[in-house]
């Protein structure tokens, strides 16, 4: 169910939840309701006693402390490993809530018996919801899930150094973190180190959006100073560079103030700062070499040319290395540009991430526009310098940069298949026309090219709440557990 419309009538399926044993996924995304309402859902679910939920999301339901004690007592009686997917994502469920639904799916129930608690879990998400004061119980909740694979603690205020007690490997199956609005710190660098290789998807932005305007100027852990920002990041690009294909977003509005001095002081080809400060003690020894991630997502940072010409300048001095993805979307200076000194950084800024796809082999780019944030024609210097002799790029993103008649001839030009660039290319015009030329590329790649007024899925997506249908995992587990079932019928 996802309808609003149901939202004052949810509370009809506690009885009937408490005695149905067939319910494999129970979805109620979005659909809001009352606390009376949603608490008789989770207490109809609390009296079922043989209960066969693998997924629980209500994603958006007003749950609060009522229900999530309601849903604790739920959970303590499931039976063990049942649960595959929890999903309370911004549920308004306070730090006494939360830690009853923690402590329900720890080993021993949070009663302190034998049982092994909801070790099957693949998601958790718990974004939105306060979890100050339960970052200890989530630790030691996180210690028994080893085939977690999703985990959301977006804006939760959750208090990192709590997972300082996170065994070695503990996550090691962990895929996708959103720590959306957390603070930064070496608390934050640990409980990475507790993940395994899979991990691909890491989003630690958005915290400056919550802060008060007086704090805008600060950015991470409010007493984290310069020095110490720069050595979490170093260490941060270290870790994100280990894992085979991680995407890291660091995505903050006001980056150009709040980011980007500290990024391009790491980014420098020189050792780091010096491991002798506390900081680094508390998150191990530096490297004499920095490296980058295989994706790196700065979208709507508020960089202007000049920041973007920045970033393009200090990633290049950097040199090649994992980095095959870059989302720089709307981060152009607002606005038309009408004085030369201006057009003139636009075009300096649009040669050098030519400079930068070509020096180190991207495989993706995405700098589209949005709203007044827009390239316009200076961008066909992108199109003239780097499609016509790249063989690296698959995907490039430049929509909503209101390219003009003059950067779409350009842009025809550069797609013109050679004997030096062959390649594949979709392109969709401003009026909403499709051609798509297609030719054998060197690697047998697809590379697609978008320009659009109207904005689309970027290049590099990050993690959204999840919608109600149970992941691929999930129902091959649901599906598995259901033959048991069956065949012990027969």
């Amino acid at each position: 169910m996802g309808a609003t419309h149901l939202s004052d009538t949810i509370g009809v399926l506690g009885p009937l939840l408490a005695c149905n044993t067939r319910l494999v996924a129970l979805t109620l995304d979005q659909v809001h309701g009352t606390a009376q309402a949603t608490a008789a859902v989770c207490r109809g679910l609390a009296a079922n006693p043989s209960s066969g939920l693998s997924v629980i999301n209500l994603n958006g339901c007003l749950v609060g402390d009522a229900g999530a004690n309601a849903l604790a007592q739920a959970l303590q009686r499931l039976r063990p490993g049942l649960l595959a997917e929890l999903h309370l994502v911004n549920c308004k469920i306070g730090g006494l809530g939360m830690a009853a639904v923690l402590q329900a799916l720890q080993p021993g129930g949070g009663s302190g018996g034998n049982q092994p608690g909801q070790f099957n879990l693949l998601q958790l998400h718990l974004s939105g919801n306060q979890l100050k004061g339960a970052g200890a119980t989530l630790a030691v909740l996180l210690n028994s899930l080893r085939k977690l694979e999703k985990l959301a603690l977006a804006h939760s205020d959750v208090e990192l150094h709590s997972f300082g007690n996170l065994l070695a490997g503990s996550l090691r199956s962990l895929r996708s973190l959103d720590l959306q609005g957390v603070a930064w710190g070496a608390e934050l660098v640990a409980l990475l180190n507790a993940c395994g290789p899979h991990l691909s998807v890491v989003n630690l932005s958005g915290l400056e959006a919550r802060m008060p305007p007086a704090q805008q100027v600060q950015f991470g852990a409010l007493e984290l100073g310069s020095v110490s920002k720069q050595a979490f990041l170093s260490a941060l690009f270290q870790r994100a560079a280990a894992a085979p294909s991680m995407q890291l977003e660091l995505s903050t509005p006001n980056a150009a103030k709040t980011l980007l001095p500290d990024v391009l002081a790491v980014l420098q080809p020189s050792r780091p700062p010096s491991p002798s400060s506390s900081f680094w003690r508390g998150i191990g020894p530096s490297s004499p070499r920095l490296s980058l991630p295989s994706a790196l997502v700065l979208r709507d940072s508020g960089l202007g040319d000049q920041g973007l010409l920045q970033l393009s300048e200090g990633l290049l001095r950097l040199g090649a290395g994992p980095l095959k993805s870059l989302n720089l979307d709307a981060n152009w200076t607002p606005g038309t540009i009408s004085n030369l000194a201006d057009l003139q950084t636009r075009h300096a800024a649009v040669e050098s991430l030519s400079k930068l796809v070509e020096g180190l082999s991207l495989k993706q780019l995405s700098v589209a526009g949005k709203a007044q944030r827009f390239g316009g024609p200076a961008l066909a210097t992108l199109f003239q310098v780097m499609l016509p002799k790249n063989l690296s790029l698959e995907y490039l993103d430049v929509s909503a940069n209101r390219l003009g008649d003059a950067g779409m001839v350009q842009l025809g030009m550069a797609l013109r298949p050679t004997a030096r660039s062959p390649r594949c290319a979709s392109t969709t015009t401003d009026s909403g026309s499709t051609h798509a030329a297609t030719c054998a590329s060197r690697a047998s790649r697809r590379s697609c090219l978008r320009s659009t007024r109207t904005r689309r899925s970027s290049t590099c997506p990050s993690p959204t709440p999840t919608s109600g249908r149970p992941s691929r995992r999930t129902r091959m587990l649901i599906g598995r557990r259901s033959l048991r079932n069956s065949e012990g019928d027969r």
